[in-house]
């Protein structure tokens, strides 16, 4: 269009089309080619935050003036943009994440296919390298009774579970773990919190960490990040023998057991699995890279928190609590993907 108008300046048919293509633009999501280099730098970053805004895209540029605060690299103008727009509590969903939401939400390693195999063949996992509480360092005096719960945990815990799908999970206290939630893959897995995440108040922070933690509950996830990779690979690739037929890892030293504790499944549960690692080897090729799955996980827990938690910098400083700073968590701060999920679920900056 840009050439159509030099050549063609007064021509009013090309000057209808040029406003058409500028309206379009102007409700297209913002582009992000270029965001992570201006980001870091607040004159840079901060002219990409004007320029989003003026575009009309609100939360766009809220979620980026967020980022820079996140990262230290905000200016007092950004600032103000991220304290006027910031959660001051806790606003979730209404309803339950969906399949639609998880396709934008999930890390590009953590499929679903091999996510679903891993959930089929958990107890054979359980089996064949088990995890108990005492593991955990944890025995039945610690548990925190549903009735002795702090309000605020006990709420957000029950809220988040219904959100993501996951069951009412126990909880245990470790006092020593301070602000900190983790998960013992036991079976079934239980939640493990600190005294002073126990106790915090129901704001972003709390809801982070809970969160990411709480994704952890579905049984694939727990066996999937707790269960070192030979294990893990011994169990599917027995389940991909059965399938189809091969001779696929017969020679590891865990073939044998993963195999009988495959055996232990039920029928239909064994068939489902069958079923599920043939699809996986007809949609990847015969490709079933568990580690990067497995990394994967916590890169979608990452995700998940920040979304449900709504605070970027709240959601960072959690991240750091236990590592370093991913830098898939930064770039999904500001991405398309997360303003899309917002817009879907009804969390973006008024």
């Amino acid at each position: 269009i840009n050439s159509a108008k030099k050549l063609v300046p007064r021509d009013p048919d090309v000057a209808v089309l040029a406003e058409r293509i500028e309206r379009m633009s102007a409700h297209r999501e913002p582009i992000r080619a270029g965001w992570r280099d201006a980001l870091g730098d607040p004159q840079a970053g901060a002219a990409l935050v004007r320029t989003t805004a003026a575009a009309g895209h609100i939360d766009a540029a809220f979620l980026a003036a967020s980022t820079m605060v996140a990262l230290g690299t905000a200016d007092d103008p950004m600032r103000q943009v991220y304290d006027q727009h910031r959660a001051t509590g806790v606003t979730l969903p209404k309803s339950p994440l969906s399949r639609d939401h998880w396709s934008v939400l999930r890390h590009r390693d953590d499929t679903i296919e091999l996510g679903a195999l891993v959930e089929l063949v958990a107890p054979a996992v359980h089996a064949l390298a088990p995890m108990t509480l005492a593991d955990g360092e944890l025995d039945p005096s610690q548990r925190v009774g549903d009735g002795e719960l702090p309000v605020a945990f006990a709420r957000l815990r029950n809220q988040l579970g219904t959100i993501l799908g996951v069951p009412s999970s126990p909880v245990y206290a470790r006092p020593e773990l301070a602000g900190q939630i983790h998960v013992v893959a036991a079976d079934p897995p239980v939640l493990v919190a600190g005294d002073d995440a126990l106790t915090a108040p129901e704001r972003p922070e709390l809801a982070f960490k809970l969160a990411r933690a709480m994704t952890f509950l579905w049984p694939g996830r727990a066996v999937g990040a707790s269960r070192p990779g030979r294990v893990l690979r011994a169990v599917v690739l027995a389940i991909v023998r059965d399938a189809a037929g091969t001779e696929l890892g017969i020679d590891d030293p865990l073939a044998s057991r993963a195999q009988q504790a495959v055996a232990a499944l039920t029928p239909q549960v064994q068939a489902q699995a069958r079923a599920a690692a043939l699809r996986l080897l007809s949609r990847q090729g015969g490709g079933l890279n568990l580690s990067h799955w497995a990394k994967a996980l916590s890169r979608t827990a990452d995700r998940a928190a920040l979304l449900l938690c709504g605070d970027i910098p709240a959601a960072f400083a959690g991240a750091r609590e236990v590592g370093e700073l991913d830098k898939d968590l930064v770039e999904f701060a500001y991405s398309a993907a997360h303003v899309t999920l917002r817009r879907m679920l009804a969390l973006t900056a008024a």
